[in-house]
């Protein structure tokens, strides 16, 4: 599992979170649709999912309809427990998709955040990346941190 390193996307191009990897089953509801889909990496500002529903490869185009936009990605974690993010669809192709999450509780905030610090190598430097906002409208206090 490689987290990445840390660095300002607007100077260098390159992602600003670490990504850990992770394949948990979920559902993007998007353009009227339920898709079911995989993640393969999550971060704490998006994820890499697969749409469990078509065939793999550079052609793949599925589903109809949801190449840009928005939704609400539900992950399941145990009973009675989902992570609910509202996300942006921010590239599709070869049967995968980049999701930008755009907003979510700060329980499932919570949720996330433990996923990717207990698979990442080091969770510290997950915890050094709080200190920066990754979003342009939020304020470090929209999440209380729970050490």
């Amino acid at each position: 599992m490689d987290t990445g390193r840390r660095v300002n996307r607007k100077d260098t191009g390159r992602r600003e979170r670490s990504r850990v990897e992770g394949h948990f089953e979920a559902d993007l509801v998007m353009a009227g649709q339920v898709i079911p889909v995989r993640t393969e990496n999550v971060s704490l500002k998006g994820m890499l999912v697969v749409f469990l529903e078509c065939h793999d490869g550079p052609d793949a185009a599925c589903p109809e309809g949801v190449e840009d936009g928005h939704g609400l990605l539900r992950l399941p974690l145990a009973k009675g427990v989902t992570v609910e993010v509202e996300v942006e669809m921010v590239r599709a192709e070869g049967g995968r998709a980049a999701l930008r999450y755009q907003g979510m509780d700060e329980e499932s905030y919570r949720h996330l955040r433990n996923m990717v610090r207990l698979a990442a190598n080091d969770a510290d430097d997950i915890d050094r990346e709080q200190a920066v906002p990754a979003f342009d409208d939020l304020s470090d206090s929209d999440f209380e941190r729970d050490d």
